[in-house]
């Protein structure tokens, strides 16, 4: 097998499709099955599935994005250059959304603000067509070291292609793994690749969107040993006030001390913390691991 290469910097996008946002009221339907069979379920064309990120740090890329998000697959993602981006989902936009106002989410130790989007993507029907016959932002190669391709190629051979961005390129067992930044680019950038003598006789596919994932289940369960520790210090401080336990620092309160004399004036220490990995109320957060099956 082949380890993961090193990811590009920063890249912003630059402009949307002149149709991706219209959203004519008569047009506001679901889109017709598509023929053949391969037809999956329907989508709707119209649907309210744009979010909002603002307060990115200038350092945010769209791998770190696609890194935080979870819940559905994704349409499009497009970092502007002042700080916020705009992500389209093809569906589970309203339950990230739901999910992103109880628990926060930092990048590069800023605190994202996440929203809905003023302006909707819409999906254009010949998308939605191939997305239910299985397409999606990313694609996968078979095989394709066997054509000597590099990942410096890869990104040579798509660059002429407006606005989508290669958000990373990884080798295993003989196939290469591209995950762009939208479906709609990865549809171009696959009838290229298929049309290009280089990669004639290589089967170029899908490969699922790692955002489909799961939301993260939030764990607020602490050992009775824990909670004992934080009573009794109470107790010992005097002091009338409770502290809430989801204001605590779950790492630090579980790597306490079993025995009694390590017990004391702990509870008057205890402050919200915002750690790598945490909410803001300090409630941990297990991503759903992601698993390429090849």
């Amino acid at each position: 097998s082949y380890p993961p290469r090193a990811t590009y910097g920063r890249s912003n996008s630059f402009g949307a499709a002149d149709t991706s946002y219209t959203s004519p009221e008569n047009n506001d339907q679901l889109m017709e099955r598509p023929s053949g069979s391969n037809s999956k379920s329907t989508l709707p064309v119209h649907d309210r599935r744009t979010v909002f990120f603002t307060n990115l740090s200038d350092k945010t890329t769209h791998k770190d994005l696609t890194g935080i998000i979870r819940g559905g697959r994704l349409l499009d993602v497009y970092l502007r250059n002042d700080r916020s981006a705009t992500v389209s989902f093809v569906e589970g936009a309203a339950d990230f959304l739901a999910f992103a106002r109880k628990n926060d989410f930092y990048l590069h130790t800023k605190r994202v603000e996440i929203r809905w989007n003023d302006r909707q993507f819409r999906l254009p029907p010949h998308v939605a067509n191939k997305i239910a016959m299985g397409a999606t932002r990313n694609i996968v190669i078979r095989n394709g070291v066997s054509k000597n391709l590099t990942e410096e190629g890869i990104r040579e051979d798509m660059e002429h292609i407006h606005n989508l961005v290669v958000i990373s390129v990884t080798f295993s067992k003989g196939d290469i793994y591209i995950s762009t930044n939208s479906v709609h680019n990865a549809l171009f950038a696959r009838t290229c690749m298929m049309s290009r003598s280089l990669y004639k006789g290589l089967k170029i596919e899908w490969f699922p969107d790692e955002c489909a994932n799961a939301l993260p289940r939030v764990q607020e369960k602490i050992t009775a040993s824990a909670m004992s520790h934080q009573q009794q210090g109470q107790s010992r401080a005097g002091s009338s006030r409770q502290l809430p336990l989801s204001n605590t620092n779950l790492f630090s309160m579980l790597d306490m001390d079993e025995t009694e004399d390590s017990e004391g004036s702990e509870a008057d220490e205890v402050e919200s913390q915002a750690l790598p990995g945490l909410s803001s109320n300090g409630v941990k957060i297990n991503w759903a691991d992601t698993v390429i099956a090849v």
